[in-house]
């Protein structure tokens, strides 16, 4: 159970009392984003921050075709370029750039070189872009489709024995405090097939959660940018506030508010009465895909409760997120109810749907659609089912079961 289940235990009580802190500190966790990371910083207090400009684009095997994506095999050395440019009205003083290497990239030796106005591909150390970064001087303006300088080196892929689908760049351009961005994304293609692998993941707890899919190890810096392709949901393992994301439904007995009340699976449940589900729902795409084409935003977003009919000692209820542009398109979990002494039915109290996030931390109300094969549409602000990435748009959805017991 991760430290994001223990500070709910107390929904539906106020169910984001205090939540706001853990979502700014979800928010600063994110600008970690692993990949290649690239540090543009300036001490020269000039305030103009939106100036300083930067692109980060690369190309595989030789190739002259510079693309801010690439499909590349295990081996490929990839040319990576990083162009900055003065867009402001003032000079930028001791600009400085340090690249952050992951593990699954390597320098080829001797690549590293810089063009400007006063360096025309000057060779620089293979240390030369590591912890101490190098000082690229003082910039004047120049016009939008101008640089004023140039970094180029070469990196091969050399990928471990885990399977790693998607390798990202992520730049970070800072006057004062102030950072732009910029990504070069390189999904890995294991067979040589063209096209980029989906990697299953090889972990399992028993759980029943589904389908098979590839994860975003939150303890891996090169993970935490999420998905730069599009929404994918609870694919995150190991987050500081959920831990492992494809496991987000549990259950508890209404009556019961205590720490630790919220299981997979509850036993001895005919004689509970209400119980209260809940299912934790987050868009892995990463944030910055919210803006733009906006292809990070999940479409269609609908949640949709399976409670089985009939009487039993035991149910399985399952609850499902889908979208229309989400890989897999549906993800779910599941949460059992057993009571080897007394059989029972179960069926969702009407009207007691509800959707917590940082727009409505006190709860708004979904229809009891959701417990029909159409489901109901959810998103931040509105329910209209566009549901944005990163964890300040994550969200819980809570409903109530009636459990009758057998005469």
């Amino acid at each position: 159970m991760g430290a994001w289940r223990r500070f709910l235990e107390h929904l539906p009580a106020s169910p984001f009392a205090g939540w706001v802190n853990l979502i700014v500190s979800m928010v600063a966790l994110t600008g970690l984003l692993a990949g290649l990371a690239f540090w543009l910083a300036s001490d020269s207090g000039n305030s103009n921050a939106s100036g300083l400009s930067i692109n980060v684009d690369g190309a595989a095997g030789g190739s002259a075709d510079q693309r801010d994506k690439l499909v590349v095999q295990p081996g490929t050395v990839v040319d990576v370029n990083l162009r900055y440019a003065n867009l402001s009205k003032a000079i930028l003083h001791d600009v400085t750039l340090r690249v952050d290497m992951p593990p699954e990239l390597t320098y080829v030796a001797g690549s590293i070189s810089w063009s400007d106005a006063n360096h025309g591909g000057e060779q620089l150390s293979d240390s030369a872009l590591g912890s101490g970064g190098v000082n690229l001087g003082n910039y004047g303006t120049v016009s939008v489709d101008q640089t004023n300088g140039l970094i180029h080196f070469r990196a091969r892929v050399t990928v471990s024995a885990r399977c790693t689908s998607m390798i990202t760049a992520f730049g970070r351009a800072t006057e004062a405090s102030n950072p732009v961005s910029d990504f070069l994304v390189l999904l890995l293609d294991h067979n040589g097939d063209g096209d980029a692998d989906v990697c299953p993941t090889t972990a399992d707890s028993g759980s029943g959660y589904g389908p098979t899919r590839d994860v975003f190890d939150y303890s891996r810096e090169v993970d935490r940018a999420g998905s730069l392709s599009g929404p994918v949901f609870n694919s995150f393992v190991n987050t500081p506030s959920y831990g492992d994301e494809r496991a987000f439904v549990d259950v508890r007995r209404l009556a019961d508010t205590q720490v630790g009340a919220y299981h997979d699976k509850l036993h001895d449940v005919a004689g509970s009465g209400e119980l209260v589900l809940r299912a934790y729902i987050h868009n892995n795409a990463n944030q910055t895909l919210n803006e733009g084409d906006r292809r990070g935003i999940a479409r269609n977003t609908r949640v949709r409760l399976e409670v089985p009919a009939g009487v039993a000692n035991g149910f399985t209820v399952q609850f499902r997120v889908s979208a229309d542009n989400a890989s897999p398109a549906e993800v779910y979990d599941t949460a059992e109810l057993v009571d080897d002494s007394r059989s029972f039915s179960i069926a969702i109290v009407p009207g007691s749907a509800r959707i917590y996030n940082g727009a409505h931390p006190d709860g708004l109300a979904l229809p009891d659609q959701i417990a029909t094969s159409h489901g109901a549409a959810i998103g931040f602000d509105e329910m209209n089912g566009d549901f944005r990435a990163c964890f300040e748009f994550e969200a819980v959805v809570q409903v109530r079961l009636l459990v009758t017991a057998s005469s």
